[in-house]
């Protein structure tokens, strides 16, 4: 019911559609659940937010520690970051927000504690979630077959990267991640043989946006691709660009450093990138922002952009793949332990 949903998603007409199967398909999950909640004894109920709903109703009942994990802006704020160029409001009355955020809104009021993945995300959660101090951050990082194939494909000539700086830019190209940005700051670049790939364009969507960036002479449009073929552009690619107005902490962003990439993003990206040790925080929904942090990085000497981007890899290697979340997911457990 969820992939149906996904399929139609961008379809006006069907726009009452997908929210009714995305929440009924939810509710039927949780109903599921609870079979499994009925039969244990556990101490614990931990759910993704949207999906605990009837089961961590139960689960209450029967005296269970409700963690929920949630990994976007809270309920809250989605909406109004993406319409508002970024920036987090103070309370919003539950009214403002549409049923289905409703629905997953729920999951977490309910919950003892939550889990987000970014401290972007926990910040958003000020004023819209019972006890701040209740919110744990745990980034989840980059997955331990990505960082192997990674390492494999850095041991290849192919790969290295050219004198010229090149852009990337990976990702569902939508008003949320910054697609509105980035069109804008590029319709007013100067530098007309900006080297530049955008990959994520739905296809209908491919020749407009050719049309609307013509004159720039470099720049490739492409459409999704899997993610082997992402990290290998990544991996070819000088600068990872990602002016995104609203996420939880996107997995892009940690991709593209593990690939040696200098990062141009924003803090609500939800990254760990920090301004001039990984790369760049641009202010997010400021197209000329965005423009002239390229400009500036495009007259950077190459040297100290891959030395940057090299840092980059060495940090997620270190401190960012799966074994890392798990001992920080574990910890946060053990915090939640002496709490109860």
């Amino acid at each position: 019911m969820i992939q149906t949903a996904q399929k139609i998603r961008n379809i006006k007409v069907f726009s009452q559609v997908t929210e009714f199967l995305d929440i009924l398909s939810l509710r039927i999950y949780s109903l599921s659940a609870m079979k499994c909640i009925k039969n244990s004894d556990a101490k614990y109920y931990h759910y993704r937010s949207g999906y605990g709903l009837e089961s961590a109703k139960l689960a209450k009942k029967k005296g269970m520690v409700l963690v929920c994990d949630h990994s976007i802006a809270h309920p809250h704020t989605v909406d109004y970051l993406i319409n508002n160029k970024g920036n987090i409001p103070n309370k919003i009355s539950k009214g403002q927000i549409s049923k289905f955020w409703n629905v997953i809104n729920e999951d977490i009021n309910i919950a003892d504690y939550v889990i987000v993945n970014s401290d972007f995300v926990k910040h958003t959660f000020k004023n819209h979630y019972k006890n701040i101090d209740n919110v744990f951050v745990a980034y989840s990082g980059v997955d331990n077959l990505s960082i192997s194939n990674v390492k494999q494909y850095r041991k290849k000539s192919k790969y290295k990267k050219s004198k010229r700086v090149k852009f990337l830019f990976c990702g569902k190209f939508e008003k949320r991640k910054g697609s509105d940005i980035l069109i804008e700051a590029l319709k007013n670049y100067p530098d007309k043989k900006i080297d530049l790939e955008i990959v994520g364009v739905p296809i209908e969507n491919i020749n407009q946006i050719k049309k609307s960036l013509s004159d720039l002479a470099n720049v490739k449009i492409n459409s999704f691709i899997n993610k082997d073929e992402l990290l290998k552009k990544m991996l070819c690619s000088d600068v990872f660009i990602f002016p995104s107005l609203c996420e939880g902490s996107a997995r892009v962003v940690f991709q593209a450093m593990l690939c040696g990439c200098y990062i141009i993003t924003t803090n609500n990206s939800g990254s760990i990138v920090k301004n001039h040790i990984h790369g760049a925080i641009v202010e997010p929904g400021s197209h000329d922002a965005l423009k002239n942090m390229m400009l500036h990085v495009e007259s950077l000497d190459i040297d100290h952009i891959k030395n940057i981007g090299q840092n980059n890899y060495d940090e997620i290697i270190s401190n960012f793949d799966e074994n890392t979340y798990y001992e920080n997911v574990k910890t946060i457990y053990k915090k939640i332990e002496e709490l109860n």
